[in-house]
């Protein structure tokens, strides 16, 4: 809405509105006592305590998909304006180089390239690529100098300059950024931009085997042996058993001179942790004939960079994942003794160092009860509610639930178990049929510097095991003794009405095995939740207490055990 004034002596349809913009209107102010001319008039506009990313204002000001927020460039407050959008987001997109991504939503602003070390055996170029291991095509017309005007908060929001130089004959860009962001940042800027500026355009193409088909165009290479010196990647090409690679070198990462501080200096280096890779039969299926297993990699690069994992069974190869996020694997700090499954538990907690902080959320019942926040100690899966950070990535875990789907709330855990937070975000996963269960499966993870890891797992079918009988009750007679059980079905799934099968099942059966202290033992099969065991039966057996065992079959897999002991 216009200003009225404004739009009494233009009219309401000639007034702008100038929306977006803030101005001043005066009427009837008396300059006489400013020399009858306009005074210098000083404004303050005060912003909130929150930061805004500057990429974020690009991508909200283009439209764009929603990008993930890696980063730093944040500002305290900025100021647009332009004949259009565009125009106007211009200076931010200069100064800040957003690096664009391209995803099944649409183009976004993308995270930070990553940067892959590759073995020096690997490093193998196409013939006449020659310049790939020289400077040549350094742009020699590149500026020596680039500053960067802003707006300080530190000093009341005044305008300053920051500037980032190299030796030699000055040649000078200066970028005018209409954002208040603190003098370090200003200064770190101007360093990130002269250092783009600073890029060889020689290009050459470099072979790699098709485990590295992770790497996405803008990621960065090095070798093994020279960190230091790091190549982009142009272009991919696909090719039969490889892929080939353009790459153009970068320069050198640029150090401030002296008196320079606040810039960055020099590439980084990545460092290295023991790799170590574990496998998971998840509980739960994507499939009715099939058990997905995850593969939860850790350590490589540091920070981690995506990793090449390849799996096979029976030493023929299956699958090529690639691991892109590190799995939050922690050692528990105290022991956890046994509770009971399926119910909240507000007794106990558990206390456990992770690797690196996964930064776990505390979550109310409702969402508790949907499925969240699910992990696994040693072989038993537990939920927890709250999570209270302990500091050094540790956390304190309580308002359990344990032994979910079947896997064993009376267990016992003792100080130094694993403990494996299960995220669909944080491993990668392959696919077992079932005429594969029982099959053994080994996966191998190649590392930085040559380094592999490799853990083996017999696929079982989880997902689709019977659960254990509950509530076992042995009442003796005068003919012997009768068993009773509650019967249970995976993801507590009805039972069809007089079929004695549960849905999704073919029929009800179950084994029962009964020993007594010298192993000598009783075996029996039935069709429903009860069995009788005669005495002339029981007279095989040696003294009592004897050792009652009861499963259920399901479609040709035998699920968990229950036990009971009859004194």
């Amino acid at each position: 809405m216009c200003d009225p004034l404004v739009a009494s002596a233009l009219g309401n349809e000639l007034a702008p509105a100038f929306r977006g913009i803030a101005y001043l209107v005066f009427e009837n102010f008396d300059f006489s006592s400013f020399g009858n001319r306009l005074p210098m008039i000083t404004v303050e506009v005060a912003s909130g305590p929150a930061m805004v990313l500057g990429e974020e204002v690009i991508s909200d000001g283009l439209g764009l998909s929603a990008h993930e927020p890696t980063s730093s460039h944040q500002l305290k407050g900025y100021a647009l304006s332009g004949d259009d959008m565009a125009g106007a987001l211009a200076p931010l997109y200069e100064a800040l180089a957003p690096n664009f991504a391209y995803s099944a939503e649409g183009w976004a602003i993308g995270s930070v390239p990553t940067l892959h070390v590759i073995e020096d055996e690997l490093w193998t170029l196409l013939p006449g690529s020659s310049d790939l291991a020289s400077d040549a095509g350094q742009v020699s017309e590149s500026p020596s100098k680039v500053s960067i005007r802003y707006f300080d908060p530190a000093i009341d929001f005044a305008a300053s300059e920051k500037c980032a130089r190299l030796p030699g004959q000055e040649r000078l860009q200066r970028i005018e950024l209409p954002a208040a962001v603190a003098a370090g940042q200003a200064k770190a800027l101007a360093f990130e931009q002269l250092e783009r500026l600073n890029t060889g355009l020689a290009t050459a193409w470099l072979r790699l085997p098709l485990r590295y088909a992770h790497i996405k165009l803008g990621d960065g290479l090095v070798s093994a042996s020279d960190m230091l010196t790091a190549f982009k990647v142009c272009a991919l090409m696909l090719g039969p058993g490889e892929i080939k690679f353009q790459v153009r070198k970068e320069k050198k990462g640029l150090s401030p001179l002296p008196g320079d501080a606040g810039g960055i200096g020099g590439r980084m280096v990545l460092g290295r942790k023991p790799l170590s890779v574990s496998l998971l039969e998840l509980p739960t299926s994507s499939g009715d004939d099939t058990s997905d297993v995850a593969v939860l990699v850790s350590g490589g690069h540091e920070p981690f960079q995506a990793l090449t994992v390849h799996v096979s069974a029976d030493g023929v190869s299956q699958d090529v994942l690639s691991a892109s996020r590190p799995s939050p694997q922690g050692i528990l700090q105290q022991s956890l003794p046994s509770g009971a499954h399926d119910l909240l538990d507000e007794r106990y907690a558990i206390e456990v160092v992770f690797e690196h902080d996964p930064k776990l959320l505390s979550v109310d019942e409702a969402t508790l009860y949907a499925g969240a926040n699910l992990i696994r100690v040693g072989q038993e899966f537990i939920q927890f509610a709250t999570a209270k950070p302990l500091g050094a990535a540790a956390y304190r875990l309580s308002g359990l639930i344990r032994g979910l789907y079947d896997s064993g709330g009376d267990t016992q855990h003792q100080v130094g178990s694993a403990v494996h937070i299960i995220n669909a975000s944080s491993y990668c996963i392959f696919t077992v049929p079932r005429e594969r269960f029982g099959g053994t499966y080994t996966v191998c993870v190649y590392g930085p510097d040559g380094q592999t890891a490799s853990e083996t797992l017999t696929v079982l079918g989880l997902a689709h095991r019977p659960w254990a009988p509950d509530h076992i009750q042995v009442v003796e007679d005068s003919v012997g003794l009768e068993v009773t059980w509650v019967r249970r079905s995976v993801d507590e799934r009805a039972w069809l009405d007089g079929a004695d099968a549960m849905i999704g099942s073919g029929v009800e059966a179950y084994v029962l095995s009964l020993a007594d202290q010298n192993g000598r033992t009783i075996h029996l099969e039935t069709g429903i939740a009860s069995a009788h065991i005669s005495y002339s039966e029981l007279a095989l057996l040696g003294a009592r207490p004897w050792l009652l065992e009861v499963r259920q079959i399901d479609n040709g897999l035998i699920g968990n055990v229950r036990t009971h002991i009859i004194p």
